[in-house]
């Protein structure tokens, strides 16, 4: 009996190597970067979402939010053909995308720029699919979209000497006379599939703001960033890893604008309908975090930073200016900032966080290679001009929802651009 009690070197040796084990495991797993679900039990994560991605509204960081959720539980999205445009500036037609029956699959995400149309995307989209949007500030959209795209070179005018022109001509040329057809004036209004005829009769921009929020479950406000991700957290039932968000096409600090008070004044006049669209949604969203609890918002907020801090260190190296070779690759704009990996390389998880949108949309695109390797059978050896980021499809679009939702034809197939200038021709 007492040989029995006596302490054997060896089992107790082998104890403390298990105990150290386990505690190591614990204390530390908080550092592995990995998908980890929170438990929840009263709701089930929804996984069929329409993103309508808004022209420099922070959506490129949202779209990636979409794009790594999709790709790491093998969804399937709707996708363009070629490049990261879904027939814009003409309204989304199903016709512009493969039928997934043809596949055995089911849609479950669109997340690329599209031009909003109800009736054509619930033809691709399932009936329980959630509905997104993000807008921002008139003024810092216009001033930032203007930067971003060099309108300044296109219609020879600096914003700062807007003042110096004729209002009503500059209105006239970047509503009905966009660059690439689909850039100017009211830009979220226009995404939204309103049509820019009606830009100045404000009985019909109320109605279209309340028709959209008809529609849409959400609204995000780029300015209320992280209680909109608590939001779309909530909303979607999903965990705090999921809308984990890094800036993506961020504009370079020393390229945005400080413009004298006047000039904001006459660029928020311009821009009047999404004016009142983001008036209208930054004050339902207070309304909505108020219903969520303030209290509550605040301490989720505080967790999210936590989680976005430990990712961003472990995932990134630090931020810099696009290269020259990517400017090429993607006829992308050298005024935007890019992440550079850590050291962390070949962590799944950190390169979905940090993959561009191009970059990321053909992987996409070669994952559903069932699906488009048709498509490449469709497409014409035409090259696309430079600079322009979609080729419309020649498909006739059906009228969008309003009466007054034309197919815009004070748009003009002339107002192209000189692909050597840059120049608007009129």
């Amino acid at each position: 009996m007492d040989r029995l009690l006596k302490p054997r070197p060896f089992l107790i040796f082998c104890l403390i190597c298990v105990f150290c084990l386990l505690w190591s495991t614990v204390r530390f797993a908080p550092v592995s970067v990995t998908w980890v679900s929170e438990k929840k039990s009263s709701c089930k994560p929804r996984v069929n979402v329409v993103f309508l991605k808004t022209h420099k509204c922070a959506s490129s960081t949202i779209q990636n939010i979409f794009f790594r959720y999709g790709d790491a539980h093998n969804l399937t999205f709707v996708l363009p053909y070629e490049r990261n445009y879904l027939g814009h500036p003409l309204p989304f037609n199903h016709k512009m995308i493969p039928d997934p029956s043809r596949f055995n699959r089911t849609y479950n995400i669109l997340a690329h720029h599209t031009r909003f149309n109800q009736t054509e995307i619930k033809k691709v989209m399932p009936e329980d699919s959630i509905y997104v949007t993000i807008v921002r500030d008139p003024l810092e959209l216009f001033a930032s979209l203007y930067s971003y795209y060099e309108l300044d070179k296109a219609y020879k005018l600096k914003l700062e000497n807007l003042h110096r022109v004729s209002l009503k001509t500059f209105e006239y040329k970047l509503t009905f006379k966009r660059l690439f057809r689909k850039l100017g004036l009211n830009q979220m209004l226009f995404d939204l599939g309103f049509s820019p005829n009606s830009f100045r009769n404000l009985k019909a921009v109320s109605d279209f703001i309340n028709y959209t929020d008809s529609v849409f479950d959400l609204v995000m406000v780029a300015e209320r960033m992280e209680a909109s991700l608590v939001l779309l957290k909530d909303l979607m039932c999903w965990d705090y890893n999921d809308v984990i968000a890094f800036r993506h096409n961020a504009r370079n600090d020393t390229n945005k604008n400080n413009l004298p008070p006047k000039i904001q004044t006459l660029i928020r006049h311009l821009n009047t309908g999404d004016e009142m669209l983001y008036q209208h949604f930054k004050h339902k969203l207070e309304d909505r975090i108020r219903e969520f609890g303030e209290d509550k918002m605040a301490k989720e907020i505080i967790e999210l930073r936590r989680r976005t801090s430990l990712f961003y260190k472990f995932c990134v190296k630090k931020e810099m200016p696009i290269s020259k070779a990517q400017v090429l690759k993607e006829k992308t704009h050298s005024n935007v900032i890019t992440f550079l990996a850590s050291d962390s390389g070949g962590n799944e998880t950190c390169n979905r966080m940090i993959n561009r949108e191009l970059e990321y949309t053909d992987k996409l695109r070669f994952k559903q290679r069932d699906m488009y390797h048709v498509v490449k059978k469709k497409t014409t050896s035409k090259k696309s001009r430079p600079l322009n980021r979609t080729q419309p499809s020649k498909i006739t679009v059906e009228k969008n929802y309003h009466s007054h939702q034309s197919n815009d034809k004070n748009i003009p197939a002339s107002s192209a651009v000189d692909p050597k200038t840059r120049n608007v021709h009129l």
